[in-house]
């Protein structure tokens, strides 16, 4: 096994604490966490503690990636390694972007806050898709909160992000982000 040590910070250098360190078998997919039938392809080795600072011993040897992930951050470019049993690598730094936000409120017909109302932001695949369901993938979403205030952390900035509100099945509005000011869905 290979040891490592290392910082996850964010892009302005500030350290970020809690986060997961994640080895990646180079060319394995980031949404492929565990495979039955042979070793794991994306392994979580370590979570950063309050300084930002992670460290394991007992690191699988090879050629791997190396990347941080935090709810509500994108990850920053995975460190490229070549770990070799017995040895340590010491001062590794991890970037994580806390992305973009949107926020804004949700209100009801006559212009009141309407509280608990689902908001999704949406990656729309196809250009003019009447089926919104089918043509789109949630990023993340939120939960308005007594005011109707919600707010969608962790966005990259990506072409076709679209904000939509729904109260149960019912597809309230929807806004390609950015708007010119905020974002009120009704």
């Amino acid at each position: 096994a290979a040891r490592i040590e290392g910082l996850v910070v964010s892009l302005g250098g500030r350290p970020v604490a809690g986060a997961r360190i994640v080895r990646r078998e180079p060319g394995a997919r980031p949404s492929r966490w565990v495979r039955n039938d042979g070793p794991a392809q994306i392994v979580e080795v370590a979570v950063a503690d309050e300084s930002g600072r992670f460290e394991a011993d007992d690191v699988e040897p090879g050629e791997c990636l190396l990347v941080a992930r935090l709810p509500n951050h994108l990850p920053g470019n995975p460190l490229e390694l070549d770990l070799i049993a017995g040895e340590a690598m010491r001062g590794l730094v991890l970037e994580l972007d806390p992305g973009g936000a949107v926020e804004g409120r949700t209100l009801d017909a006559a212009g009141d806050p309407a509280p608990g109302v689902s908001v999704f932001a949406r990656v729309r695949r196809g250009r003019g898709s009447p089926e919104w369901r089918e043509s789109t993938a949630v990023i993340r979403g939120a939960l308005s909160d007594a005011e109707g205030r919600f707010r969608i952390e962790g966005l990259e900035p990506v072409k076709g992000l679209v904000v939509q509100a729904e109260i149960g099945e019912v597809e309230a509005m929807e806004f390609v982000v950015p708007p010119a000011s905020g974002v009120v869905l009704r």
